[in-house]
């Protein structure tokens, strides 16, 4: 859902911090940004911390990042939030799929693999819906 949250609410922050087009743009994109400019670093990351140890701190990192980003009071710093975002997004999605192999029968790892490469459709599917 932190893809797809932000896309519905364009319209009001450009209304209450003055969001331009461009910095709209960049807000959008700035977790694929994050993702080319620091997956093989987080990547490398993750296996000194390890797989769990990662994605928890992921997870605490991209809640940090969007609780920061309610209070945001300008496009700066909304686009700041963002990239601690992403930066948690990849602490989180980089061990996924080894730790679900890890974690999971190998008579049920295709399925549960298949499922955990809906992620990203269903949650931008659910920050996109009831947006509007």
């Amino acid at each position: 859902m932190h893809i797809g949250k932000l896309p519905p609410a364009l319209p009001v922050l450009g209304l209450v911090l003055g969001v331009s087009l461009l910095q709209a743009g960049f807000l959008l994109s700035s977790m694929q940004l994050a993702g080319m400019l620091l997956g093989l670093l987080t990547g490398l990351a993750v296996q000194r911390v390890g797989l769990k140890r990662s994605m928890m701190l992921g997870l605490l990192v991209m809640a940090l990042g969007s609780g920061l980003g309610s209070l945001s009071q300008s496009a700066a710093w909304l686009l700041a939030t963002r990239a601690i975002e992403g930066l948690g997004f990849l602490w989180v999605v980089l061990p996924a799929p080894a730790l679900l192999r890890q974690l999971v029968a190998q008579k049920r790892v295709n399925r549960v693999m298949g499922f955990c490469g809906a992620y990203m459709p269903l949650g931008t599917s659910l920050g996109l819906l009831p947006g509007p």
